[in-house]
């Protein structure tokens, strides 16, 4: 019988309050493969079914259509549990400019007043007073009066007059928020600055290396920000960047870190439990030499992982699916890492750090791409809207919302955790740090915060990465 081994008693103790804290005792996890379990190999994928219960089943459930078809929005947890869905497009102009609000308690949508102007593929950060930062077309929504006010542009916007697209937006520690790059058109900016929420203003932060479009940028838990990749133009080509560097916001400076193996732009970046970070595809942006083409493609259907210990790039196994631009990555309890969205099926891939392994989750139901995922206090993640993946002739933004179920767990009898804070809301490319709001008591599952983290962990992602440090740890005494 083909099993899951850890590699040593302490590391099965581990692994053992792990799943006890997510609420799935010995009779809810197999981590046994049994006989008759599918095996998936096709495009490089296993696909392991686990024998559970307890709500834990991987499947797709169907959620109350939005208010009004989206895609290129974002989605944020705020702070009472409710899902906020901002910006993006339609079919049809004028775009919606309304702020749409989720109940996951009663599965209804409502409208909470909009926007002052609409950005497509939305960046939306929460802020430590429970107002939402908006961008491009940068403003503040707060959901308290469902209001929405101006933001000061940066320096760069105000020397040019136009707002940049495909910046990011990073939460540090201190209440403060990164802004790195950005591009309008054909001009792309190094600039990186810091914005006060509190005196509404904004301060220099340094210069990037490189002018950056549809990168990355993750909080470490060090309080450091790794910043990864970019559009790019070589002569009139457009093509993307292998290069990464780092903020500290301790000395306001940045330094280079190393290249990833593959150049890459409009990816995603996901702060995993041990504080390393995975990288997931992106759009090559080239039309070169076919054998260059080769390598750009290949970004499409890779992962990389970045160890800020060792500042080194490690490819995962195969992921085995294309997912360029519009796809999501979201952290779930249990330490495995939701990616979705493509442009040719409605496959759903999961990510195992403790494994590193994908394995095919359940399909969506709705082939989608440009939505927004956002993940829920009990553990599940909400996926709304998009562009209708199969049809690029003729797409078709959907007002449809699905519901994954297979993050879902329950705390042990007679004991309720606060709910798991999301771990991001589905910014535009590039992605947005977004912290989440803090679970309700009571409510199902539980999550801690890592010191200097930009999301709050999971509890049995944080036993994982606990787990995965001793692991990594010993195997470097050897």
């Amino acid at each position: 019988m083909n099993s899951y081994r850890f590699g040593s008693l302490r590391s099965g103790i581990l692994c053992g309050a792990m799943f006890a804290a997510l609420g799935c005792g010995a009779d809810d996890v197999d981590l046994e493969r049994r006989a008759g379990d599918p095996v998936r190999e096709a495009d490089g994928i296993a696909e392991h079914t686990f024998t559970r219960s307890g709500g834990c089943e991987e499947e797709w459930v169907p959620a109350a259509p939005m208010m009004e078809a989206r895609q290129g929005h974002a989605g944020t947890l705020l702070p009472n549990g409710t899902v906020l869905l901002l910006g993006g497009r339609d079919d049809d102009y004028p775009y919606p400019a309304s702020a749409q609000l989720y109940d996951p308690a009663t599965d209804t949508w409502e409208i909470g007043g909009s926007l002052l102007s609409v950005p497509y593929r939305t960046q939306a950060l929460l802020l430590p007073d429970g107002r939402v930062l908006v961008s491009p077309d940068l403003q503040i929504y707060d959901p308290a009066t469902g209001l929405t006010t101006d933001v000061p542009p940066t320096p760069v916007e105000q020397g040019t007059g136009y707002g940049l697209e495909g910046a990011t937006a990073t939460l540090l520690p201190n209440g403060k928020v990164l802004r790195t790059g950005g591009h309008e058109d054909w001009f792309t900016t190094d600039e990186a600055v810091l914005y006060d929420p509190q005196a509404d203003a904004w301060s220099a932060a340094g210069t990037l290396a490189e002018a950056r479009k549809y990168h990355s940028a993750t909080l470490l838990p060090d309080g450091r920000v790794l910043v990864v990749g970019s559009a790019a133009m070589v002569g009139e080509l457009p093509t993307a960047l292998a290069s990464a560097e780092l903020y500290d916001p301790d000395t306001n400076t940045w330094t280079p870190a190393a290249s990833t193996n593959f150049p890459r732009a409009t990816h995603t970046a996901t702060l995993l439990p041990s504080g390393r970070v995975l990288v997931v595809g992106g759009k090559p942006f080239y039309e070169g030499s076919e054998e260059d083409l080769e390598q750009h493609t290949e970004a499409q259907t890779s992962a990389e992982i970045y160890d800020p210990a060792t500042d080194t790039w490690t490819l995962t196994s195969p992921m085995g699916v294309h997912r360029g631009w519009g796809h999501t990555s979201t952290l779930l309890p249990n330490g495995r890492v939701l990616v979705v969205g493509n442009s040719y099926s409605p496959d759903v891939s999961l990510y195992d750090e403790m494994l590193d392994a994908w394995s095919a989750a359940a399909p969506l139901t709705t082939p989608r791409e440009f939505a927004s995922a956002t993940p829920l206090p009990d553990g599940s993640v909400l996926v709304a809207g998009g562009k209708h993946a199969l049809d690029i002739n003729e797409p078709v933004t959907l007002d449809s919302v699905e519901r994954y179920c297979g993050g879902i767990s329950s705390p042990p009898e007679g004991t309720g955790g606060g709910g798991a804070g999301g771990a991001g809301g589905a910014g535009g490319a590039g992605g947005v740090e977004d912290p989440g709001g803090p679970g309700g008591p009571g409510s199902e599952g539980c999550s801690l915060v890592a010191p200097g983290a930009s999301a709050p962990i999971p509890a049995g992602a944080a036993l994982l990465g606990l787990l995965l440090l001793l692991q990594r740890r010993r195997a470097g005494r050897r």
